[in-house]
């Protein structure tokens, strides 16, 4: 079984990855993972409201954001 925390960061990394890249349709996939890690119990409630606040929050539903 996976350490929470590392799959964690794997996510966290991906995230940041996707919203750098400034596609949104990498953002809907990664966000994806992140909700598919959540459901299996990788990551914890805490953690995965912080990477799907980083996603759709602060990328998916912010203009400013740039996402195509």
């Amino acid at each position: 079984m996976y350490n929470e925390n590392v799959v964690f960061e794997q996510l966290k990394k991906e995230s940041i990855c996707v919203l750098h890249s400034k596609s949104r349709c990498l953002a809907y996939e990664t966000y994806g993972a992140v909700r598919m890690a959540f459901e299996l119990k990788a990551i914890t409630s805490v953690q995965f409201n912080e990477l799907a606040d980083m996603i759709i929050t602060n990328g998916i539903n912010k203009p400013s954001a740039g996402l195509e």
